[in-house]
């Protein structure tokens, strides 16, 4: 054993959590690196056969499996050469990551990394001159003032690539190329701050048992209208639909005035999803919400003057099952079999939903 722990590639740990470090004194780097540490980031690492000996492809699945947010630095080790990628599982789009930095042996470090509690990323790094048909940009940024994200613009000339910067911070902001050249450029909102939208009118159209309780059919029942002048909160906090499951139809309106100058776009913050949502923005789908982060851009939506958004969300049928002590679950009623089912869930849009907007600047390289 003594001869063993004398060679120099052998380091002996005391504790199990020391073996990461271990093996990057060795040399050994691993695929997926956060900065600061976290004990709650799970990643997966796939390379594919591109069919092309000249072309190699690597996808990095990140997952946060605890129950706070995280926030760091991310390093991908790919092994060779190449460009990032996000992508985006939600709306599938394909988006070249264009504030980052190479290090050596091919790592590329990504900042301002955020995964809320259960969310996922997905990073992919091609040696290739694009990705899933999106091209990968000429030139880069490598570091920012910090909360600013940056977006290449498809509409780029081959000899100039264009940037979008975005911020939800005013002011004047910092930024380098990979050329070393220095980059400043002025944030403005407009005067426009973040905004939660009220005056929500609410119809529900519920699900409810048959006479004939053996009957797998529900019966849908159109319920009245509501204005929800206390703010969105759950069904179970509304008058009438405490025990009640369905479908619910929201809808409000905004104004707006940057829709032709692009000076500023918008956020759509719908706070908290419970089970599933759809929404629609002046009669256009609007883009599918990550329901752990449900923040979506609606800035190609918007119009001036008058918006109108509909939101439509579903419940399960546990609050109408939990409402009808008759029903039966092997032979017994459901009611008094142990354990006892779940309590009732929070229905519908229980978060206020806001409008954030951000100040855009366009840049070439």
């Amino acid at each position: 054993m003594s001869q063993l722990t004398a060679e120099a590639t052998v380091v002996v740990v005391e504790d199990e959590s020391d073996v990461p470090s271990a093996l990057v004194s060795l040399g050994v780097l691993p695929a997926v690196a956060a900065d600061p540490p976290s004990a709650t980031l799970y990643s997966v690492v796939r390379e594919v056969d591109n069919n092309d000996s000249e072309t190699r492809t690597v996808y990095f699945f990140l997952f946060n499996q605890g129950t706070s947010a995280i926030n760091f630095t991310l390093t991908l080790n790919p092994g060779f050469e190449g460009s990032p990628f996000a992508l985006d599982p939600w709306s599938g789009e394909v988006i070249p990551v264009v504030l980052y930095s190479n290090l050596s042996s091919g790592n590329i470090s990504i900042p301002e990394i955020s995964l809320a509690p259960s969310q996922t990323a997905l990073f992919a790094i091609t040696s290739g001159d694009s990705l899933e048909g999106v091209p990968v940009v000429n030139g880069h940024l490598v570091s920012g003032d910090p909360n600013v994200t940056a977006v290449a613009l498809t509409n780029s000339s081959p000899c100039s690539q264009q940037f979008e910067l975005r911020s939800q911070d005013e002011g004047m902001k910092q930024f380098v190329t990979e050329a070393g050249e220095s980059i400043s450029a002025i944030f403005s909102l407009e005067n426009e701050t973040s905004r939660v939208l009220d005056g929500w009118q609410l119809n529900v159209t519920a699900w409810t048992p048959p006479q004939n309780l053996s009957d797998y059919k529900s019966v849908l029942i159109p319920q009245s209208a509501i204005d929800l002048t206390q703010g969105l909160v759950p069904w179970s906090s509304i008058d009438g639909l405490n025990n009640i499951s369905g479908v619910g139809t929201y809808s409000t309106s905004f104004e707006w005035s940057h829709a032709d100058d692009g000076a500023v776009g918008l956020l759509l913050d719908f706070g908290e999803i419970f089970h599933t949502l759809k929404a629609r923005l002046n009669d256009k789908q609007v883009a599918t919400a990550d329901p752990t982060h449900p923040v979506v851009d609606i800035s190609k939506l918007v119009v001036n003057g008058t918006n109108t958004i509909i939101v439509d969300v579903a419940s399960t049928l546990l609050n109408a099952v939990n409402a009808v002590p008759e029903v039966e679950s092997l032979g017994q009623l459901r009611l008094s079999t142990n354990p006892t089912p779940p309590q009732n869930q929070q229905y519908g849009l229980i978060a206020n939903i806001t409008l954030v907007p951000y100040a855009r600047v366009t840049v070439s390289l």
